[in-house]
């Protein structure tokens, strides 16, 4: 077994971090700055313009806030550099609400974090043995995809098409 392990390229020996222990306080730092940042933007014309509608809120709370709870809480133990790449895609995604000229990345970043978390969890739940696991895998796979998917609330105006997939998300993350 442990020479399957060393003949993928994984290191049996490196230590490894639950997720929440770095997930868990981001994220709560998250909530708590993003909420006045939010009012300050939508009633005062503050800086971060992109926290100016309730939809744009509402997307960096469920897939800022939440997708990380989730994650923290569903990955279980990684390595400390996987954790850390994880950690830090999550972080630049995050920027990508303030005005500056590396929004693509982060929309770039925010997207694979996503997809990340999808890639290890949805698996994870479809092997699962027991149906009421298993009915948490398109759940999962499906917020990470709207994740995705409304990314283009950077760049479109008025959200058009985003706002009934906000919706829609938040349906999602109820049935989870």
């Amino acid at each position: 077994m442990f020479e399957d392990a060393a003949k993928s390229g994984i290191d049996i020996t490196a230590p490894r971090i639950p997720a929440w222990r770095w997930l868990f306080p981001l994220a709560a730092i998250h909530a708590a700055v993003m909420v006045p940042l939010s009012l300050l933007a939508l009633y005062h014309g503050w800086i971060p313009v992109q926290l100016a509608t309730p939809a744009a809120h509402a997307r960096e709370m469920l897939f800022g806030f939440a997708l990380a709870v989730i994650a923290g809480y569903l990955l279980g133990p990684m390595p400390r550099r996987r954790l850390g790449l994880l950690v830090t895609l999550w972080l630049v995604g995050r920027l990508g609400v303030l005005d500056w000229s590396g929004a693509a990345i982060s929309s770039l970043a925010d997207g694979a974090f996503a997809l990340w978390v999808a890639s290890r969890l949805v698996p994870r739940f479809i092997a699962a043995k027991k149906w009421r696991n298993r009915l948490l895998s398109p759940l999962l796979g499906m917020l990470c995809l709207l994740a995705v998917v409304t990314l283009t609330w950077r760049y479109l105006e008025d959200m058009p098409t985003t706002t009934p997939l906000m919706h829609q998300s938040v349906l999602w993350l109820v049935l989870l």
